[in-house]
C-alpha cells in the first residue's frame, strides 16, 4: 500500500506541474495524502488541525501551488465547512 501512495503522490505532483497555473490549489482529504504532498516546512496532519482549517501549505517542490488539507469526506459536515472556508481564504469565492 505504501508503494501505491508514493506513486500516487508522484502522479499528482507531475500532473500539477503540467496542468496547474501559478495560483493553483491541491486539496487533500486524507492524512496520507497531506503528509505525502506537503512541503517539508508544512505541519504534519492531525484530524484536529483539519477540522480547524489550519492545514494550509504548499505542494512539495512547487511553492507557488497551495496545498489545503480538509477533514475526510466521511465527516461530511466538517469537510464541506472547512473546504468552503479555505477556498474563500484563497480567493475562490
Amino acid at each position: 500500500m505504501r508503494r501505491l501512495e508514493v506513486e500516487e503522490n508522484h502522479r499528482i505532483i507531475e500532473c500539477s506541474k503540467e496542468f496547474l497555473s501559478g495560483n493553483g490549489v491541491v486539496i487533500t482529504f486524507q492524512k496520507n495524502a497531506w503528509n505525502g504532498l506537503k512541503s517539508e516546512s508544512d505541519i504534519s496532519y492531525s484530524i484536529e488541525d483539519a477540522k480547524k482549517g489550519v492545514l494550509v501549505g504548499t505542494l512539495k517542490d512547487m511553492p507557488n501551488i497551495s496545498l489545503l488539507g480538509v477533514p475526510p469526506t466521511r465527516l461530511s459536515g466538517p469537510c464541506s465547512r472547512v473546504l468552503r472556508q479555505l477556498l474563500y481564504e484563497q480567493g475562490y469565492n
